[in-house]
């Protein structure tokens, strides 16, 4: 305890004289604002983080962000130191002191990192436990499982073939049904084919036919307007001889009159 204030006390120290080192460089570079001590970062690290407080995934988590900044400031103000040492009459205590400081603090830091990994590398062994004994539920599960998913596999399978044969059927009946509406075509074509054939062969003669009918219809037609001219000569020369007997009996009827014609 007394080695840890010793060097916490160091660190203080060269906390101070690190200020001191680089206010001139920091008053020149006024845009970035000057990075937080090494020491003032131990500190809080501690007071956050005190040993057995890390217990919780998400404080492992802000404590190893923490820890890494600390880091590297411990780091940049270990180089600053060094650049510093070399300017001294004392390089070699001026650096073994500066080796002290920086130890004492990645001591801090590494007990941090530590036990917040260790509590990761818990947590991580929990979950994986829980997911494998998860697994092995889910796994007891299935093997309760199993033998009706298979009978539901094998009648869904039965079903699928079931299926498949009633729509080959179906297919067959399609198939064979195309190939009779095919045979019926076929034959009600080959039926025309005949039948115009028979009207084509039986065409010269019903038009020959017909031919005698149209000269026997004119012929019978001549004949009736000839016999229609006969008959009205003869009624008109019955008529004139009708005529003629009566006025001879008109002019017999009055002797030495005049008849009227």
């Amino acid at each position: 305890m007394r080695q840890l204030a010793s060097a916490a006390m160091r660190t203080v120290l060269w906390a101070g004289l690190l200020r001191l080192c680089l206010a001139p460089a920091v008053a020149g570079a006024s845009a970035a604002p000057a990075p937080e001590p090494a020491d003032q970062l131990l500190r809080r690290l501690q007071a956050d983080f005190p040993p057995g407080s890390i217990a919780t995934r998400d404080t492992a988590d802000r404590a190893l962000a923490a820890a890494q900044q600390a880091h590297a400031q411990l780091q940049r103000e270990y180089e600053a130191r060094s650049v510093y040492c070399s300017n001294v009459f004392f390089v070699n205590r001026c650096m073994d002191a500066a080796r002290r400081t920086q130890r004492a603090g990645e001591h801090i830091v590494h007990g941090v990192t530590l036990e917040a990994h260790d509590l990761q590398r818990h947590l991580d062994g929990v979950a994986h436990a829980q997911s494998r004994e998860q697994a092995a539920r889910q796994q007891a599960a299935d093997e309760l499982l199993r033998p009706e998913r298979e009978r539901e596999a094998m009648a869904s399978a039965r079903m699928r073939e079931d299926n498949a044969a009633a729509r080959e059927q179906d297919e067959q009946r399609d198939l064979a049904k195309a190939a009779q509406d095919s045979a019926a075509k076929l034959e009600q074509a080959r039926q025309q084919a005949l039948d115009q054939a028979r009207k084509d062969a039986l065409r010269p003669g019903q038009e020959a036919v017909a031919l005698r009918d149209f000269q026997e219809k004119q012929r019978q037609a001549a004949d009736y307007a000839k016999t229609r001219a006969q008959d009205r000569e003869a009624n008109a020369k019955r008529r004139s001889e009708r005529e003629a007997a009566r006025a001879a009996e008109a002019a017999a009827d009055h002797p030495g009159g005049t008849a009227k014609p």
